[in-house]
């Protein structure tokens, strides 16, 4: 080996060692201060100089790189998922671990674990909405209204007398009610059309038997009520009138309420009866009809007559009718005529009967009557 083969010249630089990206100062030559001398790693066990093993030098920041990626990309991960308590945990504390780390600084603002729970807040408000729906029910005040409909019956029973008044246009017996079939106006007295006057209401009971109401007003005031006897009348006002007759072993109310009833013009027509000082009485025709009478069968008129009066007409086999008239209560009369005759052919759709009654019942009184009915009134008996 000679100085030619390996001259010493210090301002010669010797070729690096280990390659030529890292760079060695030259051996035994002075170094310029002004230059940034590289710091060579201590040899490896292979006797090169840097990292060990032979690891590029770039290895460990890259994988420090990598690791915080992964890092990031797990919490990412967690927070989409909504993980558990535990992986929560994990990763708060994966996130402290690294938290040195300038890159993992913006790692907190991906923590908006705090805001997935505002998320299910409004849920819980939802069952909020269903409490209004149980302060519904208590609208149920309008049973209050109900009561006011069973008490409006109570003032019907408190009418005076205790009677209950009838429905309008309807004759009331006990608890039965009845529509009115006709009024009939009577004027008794001939001559003394003020001093007295009748109203006479017609109405047909459950089997169809004709039945009327009488009620009769007087000079001054006085009125009373005929239905079968004489009884007394308990007015109600705009209801009508009201009265309590006798049946078995009590009394039974009943009333009367006329409104919206018009009266008659004629009716079934008139019965003049007279008696042997010269007075007359005239009674209305309220009900008149033709059939057969229930006791014997024989064909008969049946009349019933105002203030309670009854005239029966059956036809003989010479054209006569035996006839029987009950006179007004008041006036006890019952007369018979078995020749009972029609004084002229019938006109004008009615027809007269001339009767010559004899009492039968006290004495031998006479009184003469005549009917005049009309035949349209005339119904069948049934």
């Amino acid at each position: 080996m000679t100085d030619d083969q390996f001259p010493n010249d210090p301002t010669e630089p010797i070729p690096p060692v280990g390659g030529p990206s890292e760079p060695v100062p030259p051996v035994g030559g002075p170094t310029d201060p002004t230059v940034a001398q590289p710091v060579v790693p201590p040899p490896g066990p292979g006797g090169e100089p840097g990292g060990a093993e032979g690891r590029p030098a770039w290895l460990v920041p890259a994988g420090a790189g990598l690791a915080i990626g992964l890092v990031i990309a797990l919490i990412a991960v967690l927070v989409v998922r909504g993980g558990d308590d535990d992986d929560e945990a994990a990763t708060s504390t994966t996130v402290e671990t690294i938290a040195t780390v300038p890159e993992t600084t913006t790692a907190p603002t991906t923590v908006p674990t705090t805001t997935a729970p505002a998320t299910t807040a409004p849920a819980t408000t939802a069952p909020a909405t269903t409490a209004p729906a149980t302060t519904t029910p208590p609208p149920t005040t309008a049973p209050a209204t109900t009561t006011p409909a069973t008490t409006e019956p109570a003032p019907t029973t408190t009418a005076p007398g205790g009677l209950t008044p009838a429905s309008p246009g309807s004759v009331r017996i006990a608890d039965a009610e009845y529509p009115i079939q006709r009024l009939c106006q009577t004027l008794p007295f001939v001559g003394f059309t003020g001093d007295y006057a009748v109203d006479s209401y017609l109405y047909f009971d459950d089997v169809g038997n004709p039945w009327v109401v009488d009620r009769w007003f007087d000079e001054g005031g006085a009125t009373g009520v005929y239905f079968g006897d004489e009884l007394e009348v308990v007015d109600l006002g705009a209801d009508g009138f009201g009265f309590f007759f006798f049946e078995g072993d009590g009394e039974v109310p009943a009333a009367v309420n006329p409104t919206g009833i018009e009266s008659a013009a004629e009716c079934g027509g008139s019965v003049v009866e007279r008696m042997a000082d010269g007075a007359q009485r005239t009674y209305t025709i309220v009900d008149i009809c033709l059939g057969n009478d229930p006791t014997d069968g024989t064909l008969r008129y049946a009349a019933s007559l105002s203030e309670q009066g009854v005239l029966e007409l059956a036809p003989n086999a010479d054209a006569s009718y035996r006839a029987f008239l009950l006179s007004a209560i008041g006036d006890p009369f019952a007369g018979v005529d078995e020749q009972a005759v029609e004084p002229a052919p019938p006109a004008d759709g009615r027809f007269q009967v001339d009767m010559v009654l004899t009492q039968t019942v006290n004495g031998s009184e006479q009184r003469t009557a005549q009917a005049d009915i009309i035949d349209a009134a005339v119904r069948d008996c049934g």
